[in-house]
């Protein structure tokens, strides 16, 4: 596992720190993550639906939020999974970002147990900031303007997936284009985003699956990596824990604790997690919630895969 581990952590480390605005890090992305790769639409044996509520360091007074809706579908006669995805952030006090894309998926059946996929995200992201919400002393800043403001852009994503019943791997390059920043700060400027993540399912008993994963990106400053271990009872209920950290070049400096818990009842999946912070954070805010639910819709048998089984739904 902490092999695995350092297998990304190399990967993301190829690229320079950004200082930019980064892409929210999402701690139950592993049910649904077209909204990071493109290459995981149609990777489902039922149309899915997701929707996720993150609510960072609560107790801190304007603390960053993310909701995310994920839609997506496999169609057989194309051989393609195509999406909707949709994600807004509140950064802080007066900025807002929306990330709206359509995604595209190319599926490759390697022989029985395998499945390749390659995708295609494009949309729009919109950045709009409010400084009227805001306090900022000219004397302090000036790079801060007092106007509203808005700015849309083209945003094009790319990743490929490779899947079997028991072992996932993705990478994933968002934010293509480089989009340009508000005039109110350098900082809200959206830099190429990298992910990469593996995870392997193991049977221990009739009842009883492990999953052992691990998760990377670059942020705009410093690296994160995800080490995880999550338990599947019965198919319907899952209880994990992981561990989040930074900085790469610190020896992995700790971030953050993750509890999480979730339950499927029919096509219903609820989930929720808590990222307890390890950094200076943590003096003068709480941790993180994450609330998902996401629906599995049967489809017709001619639109399901029939040669190659899902890492989550063989």
């Amino acid at each position: 596992m902490i092999f695995i581990g350092w297998l990304i952590a190399v990967f993301v480390g190829q690229f320079q720190p950004l200082k930019a605005q980064s892409d929210a890090f999402l701690t139950q992305q592993w049910l649904s993550r077209i909204n990071i790769n493109p290459a995981a639409t149609g990777n489902s044996q039922y149309l899915d639906v997701y929707a996720l509520i993150r609510s960072q360091w609560t107790g801190f007074e304007n603390a960053p939020k993310t909701q995310t809706l994920n839609i997506h579908n496999y169609f057989h006669r194309i051989q393609s999974g195509l999406g909707l995805t949709a994600t807004h952030d509140k950064i802080g006090v007066g900025l807002n970002n929306i990330n709206a894309k359509l995604a595209y998926a190319y599926h490759v059946n390697l022989g029985v147990n395998w499945l390749l996929s390659l995708g295609l995200s494009g949309g729009i992201y919109q950045q709009r900031s409010d400084p009227s919400k805001n306090y900022v002393n000219p004397g302090q800043d000036q790079d801060y303007l007092l106007e509203k403001q808005s700015l849309l852009h083209p945003d094009v994503d790319f990743g490929i997936e490779l899947n079997s019943a028991r072992f996932q791997f993705g990478a994933s390059v968002t934010h293509l284009l480089n989009i340009s920043a508000l005039s109110i700060s350098k900082k809200t400027q959206v830099r190429q985003q990298y992910y990469a993540y593996m995870s392997y399912k193991q049977p221990v008993t009739e009842k009883l699956e492990l999953v052992l994963g691990t998760r990377g990106t670059n942020f705009d400053y410093a690296p994160y990596i995800d080490l995880s271990l999550t338990g599947i009872v019965s198919k319907t209920v899952w209880l994990g824990v992981a561990y989040r950290a930074q900085n790469l070049d610190r020896l992995m400096k700790p971030a953050a604790v993750v509890g999480m818990v979730g339950v499927q009842i029919a096509f219903l999946r609820l989930g929720y997690s808590y990222d307890y912070s390890l950094g200076n954070i943590r003096n003068i805010a709480q941790g993180s919630h994450e609330l998902m639910v996401s629906l599995k819709i049967n489809k017709p048998k001619k639109e399901i895969h029939t040669k190659s089984p899902r890492f989550i739904e063989d």
